[in-house]
């Protein structure tokens, strides 16, 4: 399944008029990039996502009255509602949320959809906010089970990768192993037997080795403080057999000895992804990703940008980012772009069936990615469909093939290397 369309009513800066959405959006398979100004509403976007189906991080997330649309007098709003459609339900998905989905037949075929409906309102200086199914009004509330089977995958904007896969309690490395297949049976998993084994290897060596010293001296310090007919014992031992707190005490970390941002935040977002890939709950497979180029150098940008295209154009995920990087922009496939723009969402997926419709598609994409760093350009043939292109301005490299190639040749690049590279030419 997948959130196949998103209204916003009266949510930040998108103001409904006779009960028509502020903002109405429409969300494919795959990759989604969110592209536009700043102000254009992007994290809004997300930020509306994260409030109806909440995130497997388990933060708080409640509306606040930033959320409330304010006009121009500093009037605010008392209710603002986000509509949320989900299609696309494969027959293990749909079994979870039968009680909650509409269908249809076509053909053979069922086709299931389900409608979310969120509403927050205030009520003497408090904000109250439910989330009914299938009608505003008298929609019925999702029970626990199904509404956990609908959080969301979210990557914060200008986030510290390096404490989020740190051990603790409830870390977030640990959440994510513990959704994985392989642990969803606790009991008599393989790694509490390896602990147990580690366990006995420890009270062997303080009680036969060269620990033994510690612990005799501990024991008969204890001695000393009891009664001479009230003996105690003491030994060591490692933490506790619950497959949840050995998972707590894991740390994913790079090999080097200082590993810098952009290395970690990669790291962060190959654990988080790992979900998307390997669930078999029937789940929502949905990655929300904020400023996906934050502390990556363009070239990794390059790197990354292509796999998300690549691994979940097919996959049943579906990853929707925000980006400001005009890099990014120029290597995302149209279809892959919903363009903010004017309080307006437009997904590229579909087809520009006109000239003068592309025309203003592309006079928009170049006011928001700027002219200066990338050139956009209008390929129209009649008996197809149009299509938008980007290409760099400031250079005639495919700048992913002369990453690949330098690379192989230990970053020295040569003048057949830049030739090799050249937009339009073969290895």
């Amino acid at each position: 399944m997948i959130v196949s369309e998103l209204k916003l009513y009266n949510f930040r800066k998108f103001k409904s008029n006779d009960n028509e959405p502020g903002l109405s959006i429409t969300f494919h398979k795959g990759l989604n990039a969110l592209i536009g100004e700043n102000d254009s509403g992007k994290t809004a976007v997300i930020d509306a996502i994260k409030l109806v189906l909440l995130t497997q991080s388990n933060e708080y997330i409640r509306p606040t009255d930033e959320d409330f649309f304010i006009d121009s007098d500093g009037q605010s709003v008392t209710e603002f509602r986000i509509e949320c459609l989900l299609e696309d339900f494969t027959n293990n998905e749909a079994k979870n949320f039968i009680e909650y989905l509409d269908f249809c037949k076509v053909g053979d075929k069922i086709i299931y959809s389900m409608h979310l409906y969120y509403k927050a309102w205030k009520e003497k200086n408090r904000i109250f906010s439910e989330l009914r199914i299938g009608d505003a009004v008298d929609g019925v509330v999702m029970d626990g089970r199904a509404r956990e089977l609908l959080k969301a995958v979210y990557l914060k904007p200008l986030r510290d990768a390096e404490r989020e896969m740190s051990s603790g309690r409830n870390s977030r490395i640990s959440q994510i192993l513990l959704g994985h297949p392989i642990f969803s049976k606790q009991d008599g998993h393989k790694l509490i037997d390896i602990l147990k084994d580690a366990n006995q290897n420890v009270e062997k060596y303080f009680s036969e080795d060269d620990g033994k010293v510690i612990l005799r001296s501990i024991k008969s310090t204890l001695d000393a403080f009891n009664e001479s007919d009230n003996t105690s014992d003491a030994r060591f031992e490692t933490s506790d057999y619950q497959l949840k707190a050995i998972l707590e005490s894991l740390s994913l970390t790079v090999p080097e000895t200082h590993p810098g941002l952009g290395e970690l935040n990669l790291l962060f977002m190959a654990a988080e992804l790992l979900l998307l890939k390997h669930d078999d709950n029937g789940c929502l497979k949905l990655a929300l990703i904020e400023e996906l180029e934050a502390h990556l150098h363009p070239q990794a940008q390059l790197r990354l940008i292509s796999y998300l295209q690549n691994e979940y154009n097919e996959s049943g995920a579906q990853i929707i980012v925000s980006t400001h990087s005009t890099m990014l922009a120029s290597k995302i496939n149209l279809k892959n772009i919903v363009l903010l723009k004017n309080g307006v969402g437009y997904d590229l997926s579909g087809f520009v069936k006109t000239k003068a419709a592309g025309e203003r598609i592309l006079a928009m994409v170049h006011e928001v990615l700027g002219t200066d760093k990338c050139e956009t350009y209008l390929d129209y043939r009649p008996s197809e469909p149009t299509w938008i292109q980007f290409k760099f301005q400031s250079s005639e490299f495919d700048l992913e093939k002369l990453d690949k190639l330098s690379r192989e040749a230990d970053r020295v690049v040569t003048k057949e290397i830049l030739k090799q590279c050249l937009h339009g030419k073969s290895n």
